[in-house]
C-alpha cells in the first residue's frame, strides 16, 4: 500500500486553467513479488518524486462543472499490479476567476 500519491491533473496545453483536484493525495493499493514491491518502496522513499506509481485525472477536452467528479487512472511498473485507489474518484476544483 502506498499513501499520499499526488495526483496529477493532464489537460490540453492549450489549456491554461490551473485546475485543482480534492483530495489531492490518494492511497494506492498495488500487488506483485515482494522483492518489487520492496524495490519500489526503497525508490519511492529514496526519490518521492519518482513517478513508478500515478494517479492521474485526465481532464483534456472536458469543461467541468461545480462538484463535478472524475475517476482517477492508475498506471504502475509492468511487474506491479494495480489493486485498488482510495478514494477512486476526486473532486475537479477549477481556479477562481479573477
Amino acid at each position: 500500500v502506498f499513501y499520499n500519491v499526488l495526483v496529477l491533473v493532464m489537460s490540453a496545453a492549450e489549456d491554461v486553467r490551473n485546475f485543482k483536484v480534492s483530495p489531492s493525495e490518494v492511497t494506492i493499493k498495488v500487488r506483485g513479488e515482494p522483492k518489487k514491491i520492496q524495490e519500489l518502496e526503497n525508490k519511492l522513499r529514496d526519490d518521492p518524486q519518482a513517478r513508478d506509481i500515478r494517479a492521474l485525472v485526465d481532464l483534456t477536452g472536458i469543461e467541468p462543472v461545480p462538484g463535478m467528479r472524475k475517476k482517477i487512472a492508475v498506471t504502475t511498473p509492468p511487474d506491479i499490479t494495480f489493486e485498488l485507489a482510495e478514494p477512486d474518484q476526486v473532486e475537479i476544483i477549477e481556479p477562481a476567476k479573477h
